[in-house]
């Protein structure tokens, strides 16, 4: 939303605001940005405590959201993780899968086969979480 020159960033301000000319607004969207807002503090979320694994997925054609927005979110994700988990914890499992022809909406061609194929990646993800 601070770089017009993206794509529908400037279509956005109709229903966001535009947060270079607005105080308000860019308070009030800064309060949902995943990157800036990863606490340090453990104490502040009991689920963190005990461990959450979590899966991140990214597509390198997504024009929504580049795929760096993961691969930084990750990183200081794993800082955090690195500071009250070691050594490593089976139940908090960190894992980014960035796929090299896939946008926002997964696949770029509409192939049923791509999307069967990340539909049990997550599946099977969520069934290890659970066993």
């Amino acid at each position: 939303m601070l770089d017009p020159n993206l794509p529908l960033t400037k279509i956005e301000y109709n229903e966001w605001g535009n947060p270079l000319e607005d105080e308000n607004v860019y308070k009030y969207i800064s309060n949902y940005a995943p990157y800036d807002n990863i606490s340090y503090d453990t104490t502040i979320s009991d689920n963190f405590k005990h461990g959450t694994s979590i899966l991140v997925t990214a597509g390198m054609q997504d024009q929504r959201v580049n795929y760096w927005q993961a691969l930084k979110w990750v990183s200081r994700m794993r800082i955090r993780q690195a500071k009250y988990f070691w050594p490593y914890k089976k139940n908090n499992i960190l894992i980014l899968k960035i796929d090299t022809d896939k946008g926002h909406f997964g696949s770029s061609f509409n192939n049923q086969s791509d999307r069967i194929k990340d539909l049990a990646f997550e599946l099977s993800f969520l069934i290890t979480q659970i066993q």
